[in-house]
């Protein structure tokens, strides 16, 4: 019976090293943001909330895998570069297209407005995969103001980091 209470302790001490570990790890990953909450922060889902020139930001957002990793966020390649595929409920329109040079070079996509059900508060979604290889992409939505500079840079560490 003298085993179980230490297997019991080494488990718990086990999780609360990992859930600490990785939120150290998403901590560096925004240093534009003060004050960071982490919710979540893994492939499946990023939700974080921090403060920029004394303004909350709040971002969320996912990662997808796999061949064609864009189609789970309802894109499409036009012309060898991700856009909205728009065949959902909604519409989203594009108003800016740029790449990201680095170790693994990106495409991205800047959305300010998309129109549909429940749509009106999406203003300033990114959208970036992986190039040439299309085989990661993100979808990161920030609630508030965010320049495409400290973004480009949030999204790059998000792309280098090992999930």
């Amino acid at each position: 019976m003298g085993k179980l209470p230490e297997i019991l302790l080494f488990s718990i001490l086990t999780i609360v090293s990992i859930t600490i570990q990785a939120a150290t790890q998403c901590d560096v990953l925004f240093p534009e943001l003060e004050k960071v909450t982490i919710a979540n922060c893994s492939k499946e889902k990023i939700d974080i909330t921090g403060y920029t020139n004394g303004k909350k930001i709040k971002m969320q957002g996912s990662i997808s895998y796999g061949e064609k990793a864009y189609v789970n966020f309802d894109l499409k390649l036009k012309n060898d570069f991700i856009t909205p595929a728009n065949t959902g409920r909604y519409i989203t329109h594009i108003d800016s297209k740029f790449k990201i040079a680095g170790s693994k070079p990106l495409q991205v996509i800047h959305s300010d407005s998309t129109f549909g059900d429940g749509q009106k508060s999406k203003d300033n979604t990114y959208y970036a995969c992986t190039y040439p290889d299309f085989q990661k992409c993100l979808m990161l939505e920030f609630n508030g103001s965010m320049n495409k500079k400290n973004a480009s840079l949030i999204i790059s560490r998000i792309f280098e980091k090992e999930w």
